[in-house]
């Protein structure tokens, strides 16, 4: 609770890690798996390996009640969940975060202050499973530019069965892409063309609210059926990219 500057749960090069049942409230970057940066502006190397982040609950405000904590603006959250890989620089080809499921959290109140940030940020994936998460369903915040974003060069993800509330200032959509070479080729071909080729969206729903009893109601919302890049390009319902209702 309470951290202005750094990080709820973090860890640089995991592996083999559960992340599970924690209860995060006014964090700065709630809970981070990366890599391990290097000096000089070289990039990051040593991605994470089986990572699971479940059942936790960011800026839930049952929790604060519980707890007798007050939100903060001195405490925003400015990013809920990331996830990233080793990122390209200085000619290196990306190394994956490998074996991540990010399954059935709650993330409320994220003040992103980047179009790069979010509720769920994933970067430099493969395979990469995000399940039955929760993002801002409360009325009593906000979660700024992205729901469910996939920044850079990932590949054969699945985002399934995910509930998603209002997101403010968004500029495509509440799943996105943010960054090119999300095009599912195994390879990692530099073009900023967006295909998800392999990779699924399915069950995903956006404008969800909570009943005052704290179950889900679907009246109003609606099923996603497209995923965007900043460019404008849409990715529909194609034979290289898969949409299943």
């Amino acid at each position: 609770m309470n951290n202005a500057v750094w990080e709820g749960i973090d860890t640089h090069h995991g592996k083999n890690i559960v992340v599970r049942n924690n209860v995060i409230l006014n964090v700065r970057n709630a809970i981070v798996i990366v890599s391990i940066t290097l000096a000089g502006d070289a990039g990051t190397l040593n991605p994470p390996q089986n990572i699971v982040i479940q059942n936790n609950r960011i800026n839930k405000q049952a929790d604060y009640v519980r707890l007798k904590l007050t939100k903060s603006e001195r405490y925003k959250t400015v990013r809920g969940i990331v996830v990233a890989g080793a990122k390209l620089k200085k000619s290196r080809d990306a190394v994956y975060a490998t074996g991540i499921q990010v399954l059935n959290n709650q993330v409320e109140n994220v003040q992103a202050i980047s179009v790069y940030a979010g509720g769920i940020v994933v970067e430099n994936s493969f395979g990469a499973v995000v399940f039955s998460n929760k993002v801002q369903l409360e009325r009593s915040g906000r979660t700024n530019y992205n729901g469910i974003a996939l920044i850079i060069n990932n590949k054969r993800f699945l985002i399934r069965g995910n509930y998603i509330g209002k997101i403010t200032m968004p500029t495509t959509g509440v799943i996105v892409f943010r960054g090119s070479q999300n095009n599912g080729e195994w390879n990692n071909a530099k073009w900023s063309r967006v295909t998800g080729y392999r990779s699924t969206l399915t069950k995903n729903y956006r404008d969800v609210k909570l009943l005052p009893n704290g179950s889900l109601t679907l009246k109003g919302a609606k099923l996603i059926t497209q995923i965007a890049d900043p460019n404008g390009v849409v990715v529909r319902n194609t034979n290289k990219y898969v949409f299943q209702k």
